[in-house]
């Protein structure tokens, strides 16, 4: 027998708890990998099939679906895979739910027949999934603030190109929806408030070395966003930086903010009494409307309303009661895709302008509440992020996509939404507390040896 007992290794008598993910932090990644990634991110990003779709009056080229599978067969075999999060769980079942909740309603023959509709599917799965995987897929944390930065670039060229549509717009109108109005190269304005939007507080989270820099960034997005003529553009603003001063505690940033945005509305405001037409030049239709567009955007900077802007106030009323009246017709299966572009009887027809009845509407209950458990999702997301930078940029941005899907009607199909679900979900995946699910075994006391003789 040993004159002593036998020594118990700590080691042994108390694992280490295993941490619940694989660190990611020095995994080697191989750079064709990321890089290909980086270049498809920014490709969607800066929604270059549309662009080239309406410069060259094309209609329906099938680059976005085939370079999204080219990428995704490039990246797959190169990336490591992580685990899952519950973004994806709730993500699938939306996407499952308003893909084939659309074909159950009373107009599902229209929508059988309808091409653009599997087009639209796949941009959905695209946005919702698609660039939220590979990217966890295939870029390492240390990446993440790069690609940022590019995309934070891409997007201010596209305010400083929003801004010279509505100054050079004999020039450049073409590129926008409606005359007049700065579109970036999103084509559409709302679309290109909005990623103004979204991408002025990621500015905030990976700032450039130089104030300046940061600076001139962040003015030409608000210039962008004002450029864009969208009333519902500029009402975000408030909303995304009253959110990020309470999440972040800093009451000086919205002191700043708000200062910020005074001069740059009265400067815009300037500006917008600059661009009116000359005499004789609003007898057209579309220079009345150009005209009507800059009178309530002025009128709105000043903190005005006239008589018939309080009635147009109310479009979205009406618009909505329109909507609601078609989703009690069938409520629980829906309409069909497609059927709520037109359910406002106005010209050829008009949506909500309400992403919530959009989607109820078309796709049925169970779609509809998929949808909020999303959104819930995205809260919770950004609640559990751990990071202090980070998390009130997610709050900010969370708290905007709620507010616009009351006054949109196609929010989750937009080319940039995937690229901010991405970054949401890689920075949560990489900032989110570890779950304390194992089981730590008793720590056993040290044994201290027998004395000799005992």
């Amino acid at each position: 027998m040993s004159k002593y007992s036998a020594p118990i290794n700590p080691a042994m008598a108390m694992q280490p708890p295993m941490a619940w993910r694989r660190t990611t932090a020095n995994a080697r990644v191989p750079g064709i990998a990321q890089w290909t990634f980086i270049a498809f991110f920014l490709f969607t990003l800066l929604n270059c099939v549309p662009l080239l779709q309406h410069s060259l009056k094309t209609q329906g080229l099938p680059i976005q679906p085939v370079a999204f599978v080219l990428t995704a067969m490039i990246v797959i075999p190169f990336a490591r895979a992580k685990p899952s999060s519950s973004y994806f769980v709730v993500a699938w079942i939306l996407w499952i739910l308003f893909s084939i909740g659309g074909f159950l309603g009373p107009d599902r023959l229209a929508s059988f027949a309808d091409k653009g509709l599997y087009q639209l599917i796949i941009k959905l799965w695209i946005s919702l999934i698609g660039l939220p995987m590979f990217m966890l897929r295939a870029i390492s944390r240390d990446k993440i603030p790069l690609l940022v930065r590019l995309a934070v670039l891409g997007v201010a060229s596209g305010g400083l190109f929003s801004v010279a549509q509505i100054v050079f717009r004999a020039r450049l109108g073409a590129f926008s929806a409606e005359i007049g109005r700065g579109a970036g190269y999103w084509v559409d304005p709302n679309s290109c408030s909005h990623a103004l939007s979204f991408f002025l507080f990621y500015s905030y989270l990976f700032p450039f070395r130089t104030k300046a820099v940061n600076l001139a960034i962040r003015g030409i997005m608000i210039l962008g966003i004002l450029a864009t003529l969208s009333r519902t553009g500029l009402v975000l603003l408030p909303i995304g930086f009253l959110t990020y001063a309470i999440a972040a505690k800093r009451v000086r940033i919205l002191l700043q903010a708000g200062i910020a945005l005074a001069v740059v509305a009265i400067a815009a405001n300037i500006l917008v009494n600059l661009l009116q037409p000359k005499s004789g030049a609003g007898s057209s239709l579309e220079g009345y409307k150009s005209t009507l567009r800059l009178t309530r955007f002025s009128n709105m900077l000043q903190g005005k309303m006239a008589a018939d802007e309080k009635s147009t106030s109310l479009d979205r009323l009406i618009f909505w009661n329109y909507g609601w009246q078609a989703i009690m017709r069938e409520p629980i299966l829906g309409r069909g895709h497609r059927f709520m572009d037109s359910v406002v009887p106005i010209g050829d027809g008009l949506g909500p302008h309400n992403y919530y009845l959009f989607i109820w509407g078309n796709s049925g209950l169970f779609a509809f509440l998929a949808f909020l458990t999303f959104l819930f999702t995205l809260v919770r997301m950004s609640r559990q992020c751990t990071d202090p930078t980070a998390k009130p940029v997610m709050l900010a941005i969370t708290a905007m996509l709620i507010s616009i899907a009351f006054v949109d009607h196609a929010l989750m199909n937009v080319q940039f939404l995937g690229c901010v679900l991405a970054i949401m979900v890689s920075l949560h995946y990489y900032n989110r507390p570890q779950k304390r699910s194992f089981q730590q075994l008793p720590q056993v006391p040290n044994v201290v040896p027998r004395p000799r003789g005992a």
